[in-house]
């Protein structure tokens, strides 16, 4: 299990990573966009396997959310608004 965290969480800070690169550049905003959610979409998943969830393929953000209610404060206190811009 940690290791799959590991992996997640590695591929989640390449994503940031790159999304950051782009920004400082000021250039291709919609790339960085998508790479801002790739990473969300990671860290959660990551936070899936923490707490011994199966991971499913999904990419919505609400529903890899949704799946974690109850089992952080931080979890529970993000709106759905948070998840899309």
């Amino acid at each position: 299990m940690k290791e799959i965290m590991g992996e997640w969480l590695d591929k989640a800070e390449s994503d940031l990573e790159v999304c950051r690169e782009l920004l400082n550049r000021k250039r291709f905003a919609d790339i960085a966009a998508f790479h801002a959610q790739q990473a969300a979409e990671k860290y959660l998943k990551a936070l899936w396997e923490f707490f011994g969830i199966d991971v499913v393929k999904a990419h919505d953000l609400y529903f890899l959310k949704e799946g974690l209610i109850g089992r952080t404060t931080e979890i529970n206190e993000l709106r759905d608004e948070d998840l899309y811009f």
